[in-house]
């Protein structure tokens, strides 16, 4: 775990969550294991966010291989629609997603964050040394 990262207690359906103090505010990265299509997970990803003109965002993807698993690296921007919000979608203004998903063949594992994403970068970085 990168330094400066705390463990958290992950919410129903995540297997793994950390948090990150920042300055602009605090950032959270969470860990599940999907089994829908890489395709299905970045559509749900840009249903969560709308663009500022009210428009669904486009996510912006890129492929790479580590550690022998393809990965798309999903990076989302605008507002940010809660789909767990209860009684209403808690919007977030000014929103960030970046994202990996790793593609293990029968599953998924997502990572995915907001806020500080060469924390993440890192992150994912260090998974290819080991």
């Amino acid at each position: 775990m990168p330094e400066g990262w705390s463990m958290a207690v992950p919410p129903r359906g995540q297997f793994a969550e950390m948090y990150i103090k920042n300055a602009l505010g605090n950032a959270s990265v969470s860990f599940t294991k999907e089994t829908g299509s890489v395709r299905d997970i970045v559509r749900i990803m840009q249903g969560q966010f709308v663009d500022s003109m009210g428009g669904r965002s486009s996510a912006k993807t890129d492929d790479m291989t580590i550690a022998g698993f393809q990965v798309q690296i999903v990076d989302l921007d605008g507002t940010y629609l809660d789909p767990g919000a209860k009684g209403g979608t808690n919007e977030q203004i000014f929103y960030a997603m970046h994202a990996a998903i790793f593609d293990l063949g029968e599953s998924r594992i997502v990572i995915k964050m907001n806020l500080n994403t060469r924390a993440f970068d890192s992150m994912i970085d260090e998974t290819t040394q080991q």
